[in-house]
C-alpha cells in the first residue's frame, strides 16, 4: 500500500490497521491490498517533521482519521460486488462509491473539532430468517462512527436485492452436491454452496452476536472435552467472546472443559467439534497476538465454517432456493468469511462467444 500527504509518501502503522480492517474478509489470508491513498488535510492539522526524512508524519486526530479511512475503504468496497467472470466489465477509478463522502464527513469534522459531543448509537431493521425460514425483524444497535450531524453526508451501503422486493426470481439446481448453478438476467452464476452457506451463517451470527440476541441451545448432557495445557489456555482466555457468540463453556477441572450449550444456528454441529475447531483457530491468532475484534472474527469463522453445507450435501430443492436468496440478503456474500470468491458468473454475452452466436 502506498499512502501520500500533500503527494510526499509517508508511512502510518494506525492507517495502515484502518485499511486492514477494511479489507477484512475480503482477500484470502497472507495476502494484501493493492492501495494508493491520498489523504488531503490542512498543514495546521499534521507533523511533517516527525522523521528526518519526512516518512512519518504526526496527525492531530489520528483516531478520526483512522475510522475515516476505514469508512473510505468498506464504502468503496461495498459497490464491488460482481462476482468473479469470465468477461469482467471494465471499471472507472473515478467513479469509486465513497470516497467523496469520505471527504466531505472529513471536512466537516474539522470544522466540528471542538464539539465534544460523544457519539451516539443508531437502530435499523436487519432481516433474519429464524431456522423454519420465517422472517423476523430485530433492532440492532451500532455505534456510530461519526456524530449524528454527518448522517446527511454518507448513509448506510445499499447492496442490490437487499430488500425483500428487489429479489429477482431465478431458477436453480445443485450440480454435482457441491454446486448451485443459478439462472439470472446476464447469464449463469455458479455458486460454491459451501463457501456461500458459511458466509450466511457468519453475517447472522455476527448480527445477532452485535445485538446480544444469538439464541442458545442447551445440550441435555453437556459435553466434556480434554484439552492440552496450551489449548486449555486458549479457550478459558476468551470465555467471554464464546459466551457472546453462543458457546456455554466452562472450566471443569485440569485441562478439561465442559460444553453446556452451542448457539442453535449451527445445527447437528457437535459441541467437541466446535471446540476443536475454534481452538485451532485461537492459538494461532494468540501467537500473533490478535486484538478482540480479530477473536471475535475467529470465533464467528469457526463456527460458521464447522455448521456450513458441506461439498457431497444433498440438498432439497427449497433449501437451494433458500440459499441461493439468502446471498441477497445480507452484506458481503460474494465472497467467505476468509476471502474466496463464492460465485462465478459465465455471462451471455460469453455463452454466445464460445457458441459462435456474435
Amino acid at each position: 500500500q502506498h499512502f501520500f500527504i500533500g503527494g510526499r509518501p509517508f508511512r502510518d502503522r494506525s492507517i495502515l490497521h484502518a485499511v486492514q480492517e477494511g479489507y477484512r474478509g475480503r482477500l484470502l489470508s497472507g495476502r494484501q491490498p493493492i492501495l494508493f491513498l491520498q489523504i488531503h488535510v490542512p498543514l495546521s492539522h499534521v507533523d511533517v517533521n516527525v522523521h528526518p526524512a519526512k516518512t512519518e508524519v504526526r496527525f492531530r486526530d489520528p483516531g478520526r482519521l483512522h475510522r475515516l479511512v476505514l469508512l473510505a475503504v468498506r464504502s468503496a468496497l461495498g459497490g464491488i460486488i460482481t462476482p468473479t467472470a469470465f468477461d469482467p466489465p471494465s471499471s472507472s477509478s473515478s467513479s469509486v462509491p465513497g470516497l467523496a463522502a469520505a471527504e466531505a464527513i472529513w471536512k466537516r469534522q474539522q470544522m466540528a473539532s471542538g464539539s465534544n459531543e460523544s457519539d451516539r448509537n443508531s437502530s435499523q431493521h436487519v432481516a433474519l430468517y429464524n431456522q423454519n425460514n420465517s422472517e423476523r425483524t430485530l433492532d440492532s444497535s451500532e455505534p456510530k462512527i461519526f456524530d449524528e450531524a454527518n448522517d446527511s453526508v454518507i448513509k448506510q451501503e445499499h447492496f442490490p436485492g437487499t430488500d425483500d422486493g428487489d429479489i429477482p426470481e431465478e431458477r436453480a439446481f445443485q450440480l454435482h452436491q457441491r454446486y448451485l448453478v443459478v439462472e439470472t438476467k446476464e447469464g449463469i452464476e455458479v455458486i460454491d454452496q459451501h463457501a456461500l452457506h458459511e458466509r450466511v451463517l457468519y453475517e447472522q451470527l455476527r448480527e445477532r452476536m452485535s445485538n446480544g440476541a444469538v439464541e442458545v441451545q442447551p445440550l441435555l448432557i453437556p459435553e466434556q472435552v480434554e484439552l492440552s495445557s496450551q489449548e486449555f489456555e486458549a479457550v478459558t482466555s476468551h470465555l467471554d467472546v464464546l459466551s457472546e457468540a453462543g458457546v456455554k463453556v466452562e472450566s471443569f477441572g485440569g485441562t478439561t472443559v465442559v460444553v453446556r450449550g452451542k448457539p442453535a444456528l449451527v445445527g447437528r454441529t457437535s459441541a467437541s467439534d466446535i471446540i476443536r475447531e475454534v481452538i485451532d483457530r485461537l492459538a494461532a491468532l494468540d501467537a500473533d497476538g490478535g486484538d478482540h475484534r480479530a477473536v471475535v472474527d475467529e470465533v464467528l469463522h469457526s463456527l460458521s465454517c464447522r455448521a456450513a453445507i458441506k461439498a457431497g450435501d444433498p440438498l432439497s430443492q427449497a433449501e437451494v432456493d433458500t440459499l441461493v436468496a439468502d446471498r441477497h440478503r445480507y452484506p458481503g456474500t460474494r465472497h467467505c468469511p476468509h476471502g474466496r470468491p463464492t460465485s462465478l458468473m459465465l455471462s451471455r454475452r460469453e455463452l454466445d462467444k464460445q457458441f459462435r452466436r456474435t
